[in-house]
């Protein structure tokens, strides 16, 4: 089976300093990803032609949806047998759904799904504050609302909104237990 992990954000944006990271942070991911795949899945990371790194403005949102449709579109009859949507705002996942015939998954919509399964309630931490409104809408998009915890079901950890955030997501990364474990369970503990 062949995967197409689509990123949302270009490897890089040339002139604004940090984004060169971006592109580590998902080559972090699929080998992550890789190790808990079946032996015989390909999973491949594919790249928007144009995207912004603005994912909570309309605008912003505008460019990497098309971006990610464009991609995607050419990854199905480049003859990938599924699309997964590499962020928690699944861009382009509606859209993708109406085009292609190939299974298109997006990060928030199936965790969602899974956490309903796991407990009676559930909360979503997001990276940046300015990522929540995005969540709280796919919350209710997606028919999970009823599901999540009542009082601030989405929570944001602070990390930086510009983009060097790429460059903390590195070293996330590399020692998660350091830094980003600690905080998360703070954060993680307010939703109680």
């Amino acid at each position: 089976m062949n995967i197409l992990m689509q990123a949302v954000v270009n490897k890089e944006i040339p002139g604004i300093p940090g984004t060169d990271v971006a592109g580590a942070a998902y080559e972090k991911c699929l080998n992550k990803i890789s190790r808990v795949a079946h032996k015989d899945t390909k999973i491949t990371i594919s790249y928007p032609e144009r995207s912004s790194y603005l994912l909570h403005s309309s605008y912003g949102e505008f460019l990497n949806n098309s971006g990610v449709i464009e991609r995607a579109i050419r990854g199905e009859k480049e003859g990938y047998d599924a699309v997964i949507i590499c962020c928690y705002t699944d861009c382009g996942l509606q859209p993708l759904r109406e085009v292609l015939e190939i299974p298109v998954v997006g990060l928030a919509e199936s965790s969602m799904a899974i956490a309903s399964m796991l407990g009676r309630k559930f909360a979503i931490i997001a990276p940046v504050k300015e990522y929540i409104p995005v969540y709280e809408q796919n919350l209710q998009i997606y028919g999970f609302e009823s599901r999540a915890i009542r009082q601030k079901p989405v929570r944001a950890l602070g990390l930086p909104s510009t983009t060097n955030r790429f460059e903390q997501y590195l070293r996330y990364f590399e020692d998660p237990h350091s830094e980003l474990i600690p905080h998360f369970e703070s954060v993680a503990e307010l939703c109680g």
